[in-house]
């Protein structure tokens, strides 16, 4: 026996040594002809192919081992979940640690540099908002170059965390409706005026404030402020494993995919700590559009730059004709005449973006996020890992240096690659409020973002006078659309809902500190003449939003005297006496003028942030005193 046992082993280790070497054979045709075995050796380690496989393997579906537990894990409360419950917190540790197997093995070079706030560098943005701009196939490809290595490891690592995914899986630790915001340190203050820009609206869900970390707890605004206005704070490391989550190393925008699986809402409304409401958003819940997308995404200024690439790793397959314009999905194809051009070339003469099995136009912004759990709860856990393997992978796939490269597509990009609904705003967003910095450069100081429910009834309008264009003019017809999707699409027709204002965020110190309320002369030097940030188009929003601000302001920092950490360095006495007065008092002086004298049809000039209101009405009080003159 011990003979015959010996004979065996030099065949049984030829042909693991055979089944091992074609392994690496075939792995290594996913790789680059320069890469050496070293190369793929470490890379078989990185995806669990190794000696530790059979034990690993168990992770790689979600509930390879979490079935028998799925009762139990029904049972849990939102209560239980929001305090850790140990059933919860296993399932996340197990999609995490696959999240974390499955990781970025190249990430790109391009973005290893970082800037002083620890973000990617952009070495090259690109700014496309023209809607007759040609962004083809070919385009698109030269805007990044992603190396084959990069791509080859995403193919599979993408596939395992498509596959860990659980199927028709409704969490029940998640209920009801309610708003989510990232807080921690001065993003809490900015949270909390969130909440009070809700409540002043008319808002009255929920609120969760969801904070990183156990440092980022403050009394004040936990304790006191937030549970007179139906909010509260939710730490994450109450509800994921502190461990896991160190090792992650999730910061920044990142956190907002992690804030989406913490808050305990089933339908939840996901905004920015800077995007604050001028009217009530809560129909929404409730909209019958919600009801049948299940997620509302906002967009943002530019074109939809997505990498070619990412369709590729993602095993999506990209039809060769058109089967849209941009966002019109409406209008027949064959009226538009996309390909009616001599020497047509899809690779060059057509949007990617118009082809099947790709995203439409436009990008998105990730400002605000309305979504339903029950239907996109893979969604979710498919961003997350867009958002671990973000900044040297997945962002620039999705963006290619576009402008605002980050987060923002992660989340409508995951499901449509899991083929899940979702409705955009097809309104697009108005860059509003601006103001000259010291370069003398234009900076907008807030993004519009619109109703979408209006914006679904405007499209309605716009898709019968296509058709009934269509109907008059026969084969006169010639297909615009801006026409159609712009010009017919203006804020005038549309209801404003959200001012994320980005730049300058509320903070209050700051903005005196940088005169930003003053106007600035043409050699861009500050003058003693106070200017509206928001700008002028208040009137037909709930609230004045800026008025309301600088109120909130006094009241929580002058009148009740409240100290904030983040302020404990500025002489918030000497601000009071001296700044706040005039603030306030030139605001309600503009409102009642501004609102006396409103013209909504003057959109454009109504979101402009830098006019001299007082001046203009002494202008036109001469000037109709002129005109009773000669009269």
């Amino acid at each position: 026996m011990v003979l015959l046992r010996r004979s065996i082993l030099p065949k049984v280790s030829i042909v693991i040594g055979l089944l091992f070497f074609g392994l690496l054979v075939l792995v290594s045709h996913q790789f680059g002809s320069t890469d050496s075995i070293k190369d793929i050796k470490l890379h078989l380690q990185s995806i669990n192919l190794n000696s530790d496989s059979v034990s690993s393997k168990k992770k790689i579906k979600l509930f390879n081992y979490l079935q028998e537990d799925i009762e139990s894990l029904n049972t849990v409360s939102v209560d239980e979940f929001l305090h850790g419950n140990v059933l919860t917190k296993k399932l996340f540790d197990t999609f995490f640690d696959i999240v974390i197997e499955n990781q970025l093995y190249y990430p790109l070079q391009r973005r290893m540099s970082l800037n002083d706030n620890g973000k990617p560098t952009i070495d090259n943005v690109f700014f496309k908002k023209d809607p007759n701009e040609i962004l083809s196939e070919d385009f698109l490809l030269n805007m990044f170059e992603f190396p084959e290595d990069f791509i080859n490891d995403l193919k599979i690592k993408h596939l395992n965390i498509i596959d860990s995914l659980p199927k028709n899986y409704k969490p029940k630790f998640y209920s009801g409706s309610g708003y989510a915001i990232v807080g921690g340190g001065k993003y809490s203050w900015y949270s909390l005026i969130a909440v009070k820009c809700l409540r002043n609206a008319g808002a009255q869900l929920p609120v969760e404030i969801i904070l990183p970390t156990k440092d980022d707890y403050n009394s004040l605004i936990c304790d006191t402020l937030l549970p007179e206005l139906n909010a509260k704070c939710v730490n994450m490391e109450n509800i994921f494993n502190k461990k896991t989550l160190d090792k992650m190393k999730i910061s920044g925008y990142q956190l907002k995919s992690l804030a989406l699986l913490a808050s305990s809402f089933k339908d939840v409304f996901l905004m920015d700590s800077d995007s604050y409401v001028v009217n009530n958003p809560e129909n929404l819940f409730k909209s019958s559009l919600y009801k049948e997308k299940h997620m509302l995404s906002w967009p943002d200024f530019w074109r939809r730059t997505i990498s070619p690439k990412f369709y590729e790793i993602a095993g999506i397959n990209v039809t060769t004709e058109p089967i849209r314009h941009l966002n019109d999905i409406f209008t027949d194809i064959n009226i538009m005449k996309l390909e009616d051009k001599e020497n047509f070339d899809l690779f060059y003469d057509l949007n990617f973006h118009d082809r099947q099995g790709t995203l439409m136009d436009w990008s998105s912004e990730s400002g605000q996020l309305l979504i339903n759990k029950d239907v996109h709860f893979n969604t979710l856990l498919l961003a997350f890992y867009y958002n671990k393997d973000g900044p040297f992978g997945y962002h620039p796939l999705l963006s290619q240096g576009g402008a605002g490269e980050g987060d923002k597509e992660t989340f409508i990009a995951a499901a449509h690659v899991l083929n899940k609904p979702f409705y955009q705003v097809y309104k697009k967003s108005d860059g509003a409020f601006g103001f000259y910095n010291h370069f003398d450069t234009w900076e907008h100081g807030a993004i519009v973002q619109y109703d979408p429910i209006k914006d679904w009834d405007n499209v309605g309008l716009i898709k019968n006078q296509i058709k009934n264009d269509i109907k008059k003019q026969g084969t006169n017809f010639k297909y615009d659309y801006s026409k159609y999707f712009i010009d017919e699409l203006t804020a005038s027709k549309s209801k404003p809902l959200f001012y994320h204002c980005h730049d300058p965020k509320f903070d209050p110190f700051s903005i005196s500190e940088r005169k930003l309320m003053f106007i600035r002369d043409s050699e861009n030097k500050v003058t003693n003449k106070r200017r509206r940030i928001l700008g002028h188009d208040f009137p037909r929003n709930q609230v004045d939003l800026e008025l309301s601000l600088w109120n909130i302001a006094n009241d929580y920092l002058c009148d009740k005297k409240l100290s904030f950490s983040i302020f404990n360095d500025k002489n918030i006495e000497s601000f009071c006496e001296n700044f706040m007065p005039e603030q306030l008092e030139f605001l309600e002086k503009s409102n009642f003028l501004i609102t006396e004298n409103y013209d909504e049809s003057k959109f454009e000039e109504n979101l402009s942030g830098s006019t001299d209101i007082f001046e203009e009405d002494d202008t036109k009080k001469e000037s109709n005193e002129e005109k009773e003159e000669s009269n």
